[in-house]
C-alpha cells in the first residue's frame, strides 16, 4: 500500500484536476495523509472533499497537552472532527508519556515522536519492529 503526505498549507491553492487526479489515486489504493493539520489555512470545506485517510495533527499542538487546555481543546477537535469524517488521526510530536497517554485518552489512532524513536529508514524500522519491543510509555 502507497501512501502520500500532503501537507496542509499545499492544499489551499489545490487545483479541481489535482483533486480529480488524487480521488482516482485513491481509488487506486494510495492512501494520503494531510500532514501538519492546524498550521495552514485550509478550510475545513477543503479538507472534506479530499480523499485523505489520515490527518495529522501536528505538533505545535500536541506539545502543550498536559498542560495547556487551548491545545488539548485543539487536540480533541481534531481527533473528533477525523473521527467524524471516517478518518485517522495521528498525532506529531509525542514526546512524553502524559502526551501519550492523554491522546490515547482522546482516541488517537496513531502517534509520531520521539517519546517512541528518532526518525529511521524503513529498512531500520523493520529490523527494530523484528527485534526491539516498543516502549510502551507508563501512566503519568
Amino acid at each position: 500500500m502507497r501512501k502520500t503526505r500532503l501537507v496542509e498549507t499545499a492544499l489551499v491553492d489545490l487545483p479541481a484536476q489535482a483533486r480529480s487526479a488524487m480521488h482516482a489515486l485513491a481509488d487506486r489504493g494510495v492512501n494520503f495523509a494531510v500532514d501538519d493539520f492546524g498550521t495552514g489555512y485550509s478550510s475545513l470545506a477543503r479538507l472534506k472533499e479530499l480523499p485523505a485517510q489520515i490527518i495529522k495533527a501536528d505538533r505545535q499542538f500536541i506539545a502543550g497537552i498536559g498542560g495547556d487546555p487551548a491545545d488539548f481543546a485543539v487536540a480533541r477537535a481534531v481527533v473528533d472532527m477525523a473521527r467524524a469524517m471516517g478518518r485517522h488521526c495521528v498525532a506529531e510530536g509525542v514526546e512524553t508519556a502524559t502526551q501519550f497517554h492523554v491522546l490515547k485518552g482522546l482516541g488517537v489512532d496513531g502517534y509520531q515522536g520521539w517519546l517512541f524513536s528518532h526518525p529511521v529508514r524503513q529498512r531500520e524500522l523493520r529490523d527494530m519492529l523484528e527485534t526491539t519491543k516498543l516502549p510502551t510509555p507508563e501512566p503519568a
